[in-house]
């Protein structure tokens, strides 16, 4: 439970809460963009299931709250920088690697 709780209080509460409070700032000023870090993660299994889930959340958050923030000229996306060199990403790197091959793939035929 402990997994849990620090994969979705870190990976999707900061999330929320970071862009609830820039929310506050740009809807009134009338423009802004909010940005999510997520990952592959999202859609792909690796590292762990409590990992998965905060990262798609993340994604579906900004999905969400895109189309609410959009009438008010504030945009919303969920960036995927990549594999960045972690502990958890050394210790996972054969299935990092498959899923860096997946996502090129579909960079290339969908883009």
């Amino acid at each position: 439970m402990e997994h849990w709780d620090e994969a979705t209080g870190v990976g999707l509460r900061s999330c929320y809460l970071a862009a609830r409070e820039a929310a506050n700032i740009m809807v009134p000023q009338g423009s802004g963009l909010i940005v999510n870090i997520s990952s592959a993660g999202s859609i792909f299994k690796f590292f762990t299931g409590a990992y998965c889930v905060a990262k798609a959340g993340c994604d579906r958050m900004a999905a969400v709250c895109a189309g609410e923030l959009k009438q008010r000229n504030v945009a919303f996306i969920s960036l995927w920088p990549g594999p960045v060199q972690t502990e958890n990403a050394e210790a996972n790197v054969e299935a990092l690697k498959e899923v860096s091959s997946v996502v090129n793939f579909l960079e290339i035929n969908l883009c």
